[in-house]
C-alpha cells in the first residue's frame, strides 16, 4: 500500500519557488521563440516588397522591416556614435545621423552602420553628402538588446555617445522631434559603413531547446521534492532470541 507524502514545509516552498521560477523561464523561452520566427517572417515579407516614400506609411503604425526610399538631408552635425556594438567578433560602434525627410517635419534616425574601434577611441567619421537618397529598412526600437547603465553618455570629441537608442531621451538631446523608429541604411546606399544587417542574433530553434532545458530542471525538482518528502522506512528486523 502506498504511504502518504510527509510534507517538509522549508522544503516544499523552496522546491515551488525554484519550479515556478524555472518554468517561468521555459515559458519566456518560448515567447521568445515565436517573437523571433514572427520577425523572421516579417522580414521575409517584406524583403519582397518595393521601397515607398515616407508619405505612404503612417509613423505611428509602422510596419517592422518595411523598404523605405526619399530623399532627405543628413543633419551631420548631430550624428550619435552607438557604443558596444559588434561585428565578427570586433567591438565598435554604429554610426547614427539624423535625417530630415523631404516634407517631414520629424527627423528621421538612420543607422549608417559599423565601423570597429580600439581601447575606447572615437572615430573619425565622414560627414555624409546632402541632398542624399535615402534607403533602407524600419528597424523598430524594441528590437534592441538589453544595456546596463545611461542610454546617453558624456560627448566624446564632438559625437554624442548612446548606449540605447531611446527617441524620448534623444529628442530631448537633439531638440527636435524624431520619429518613433530608426532605419537601417541599406547596403548598397551611399553614406554608409559596414552594413551586415542581422535581423535576430539567436535562430528561433535554440530557444526551445533553452526552453526544454528549462522544463527538464523543473521537472527535476519535482522529482527531487517527491523523493525528499517520502516517509522513512522503517526497519521490521528485530534480532532473533
Amino acid at each position: 500500500m502506498a504511504h502518504s507524502l510527509q510534507i517538509r514545509p522549508i522544503a516544499t516552498l523552496i522546491c515551488l519557488i525554484a519550479m515556478l521560477i524555472l518554468s517561468s523561464l521555459g515559458l519566456w523561452q518560448t515567447q521568445r521563440y515565436q517573437q523571433k520566427k514572427a520577425m523572421l517572417a516579417a522580414f521575409k515579407q517584406q524583403s519582397q516588397q518595393a521601397p515607398i516614400a515616407f508619405s505612404s506609411i503612417n509613423p505611428h503604425a509602422i510596419i517592422p522591416y518595411q523598404k523605405i526610399q526619399d530623399q532627405g538631408y543628413y543633419q551631420n552635425q548631430h550624428t550619435l556614435l552607438w557604443q558596444n556594438r559588434f561585428h565578427q567578433d570586433q567591438s565598435g560602434v554604429e554610426v547614427l545621423t539624423p535625417v530630415a525627410i523631404v516634407g517631414q517635419k520629424s527627423w528621421l534616425i538612420v543607422d549608417r552602420g559599423f565601423i570597429a574601434t580600439s581601447n575606447n577611441t572615437v572615430p573619425s567619421i565622414k560627414p555624409a553628402q546632402n541632398p542624399a537618397l535615402i534607403n533602407g529598412t524600419i528597424y523598430p526600437l524594441d528590437h534592441q538588446g538589453f544595456s546596463i547603465g545611461p542610454d546617453i553618455l558624456p560627448p566624446q570629441q564632438g559625437y554624442e555617445m548612446i548606449q540605447k537608442v531611446n527617441i524620448h531621451k534623444l529628442q530631448h538631446l537633439l531638440k527636435h522631434p524624431l520619429m518613433p523608429f530608426m532605419l537601417h541604411l541599406n547596403a548598397h546606399a551611399k553614406n554608409g559603413f559596414i552594413r551586415q544587417w542581422v535581423v535576430v542574433n539567436l535562430p528561433p530553434a535554440r530557444h526551445i531547446s533553452y526552453a526544454i532545458q528549462w522544463f527538464l530542471m523543473a521537472f527535476a525538482v519535482l522529482i527531487y521534492w517527491i523523493l525528499l518528502s517520502r516517509p522513512a522506512k522503517k526497519d521490521h528486523t528485530h534480532a532473533q532470541l
